[in-house]
């Protein structure tokens, strides 16, 4: 498996694969999969920072217009 990807249900295998990174950025659905193997094996990794993503493949999600992700260089 190329460093940097696992199974998400496979907590070693996925430990194996985050070990020796500095973050870990999940946009996994966690209603769909176990949140204690994604946490337990970052934390088995060694990983110090994990950032978990959502919401981003629906941007008109409960009728809110959809929002523009980028930065728009205004301060």
């Amino acid at each position: 498996m190329p460093r940097g990807m696992g199974d998400a249900n496979d907590r070693v295998g996925l430990a194996d694969a985050l070990r020796g990174h500095d973050a870990v950025i999940s946009a996994v659905h966690f209603a769909t999969s176990d949140a204690d193997t994604l946490v337990g094996a970052v934390r088995e990794a060694g990983v110090r920072r994990y950032l978990v993503v959502g919401g981003a493949g629906r941007p008109r999600a409960r009728g809110y217009p959809a929002r523009r992700l980028a930065a728009s260089g205004r301060g």
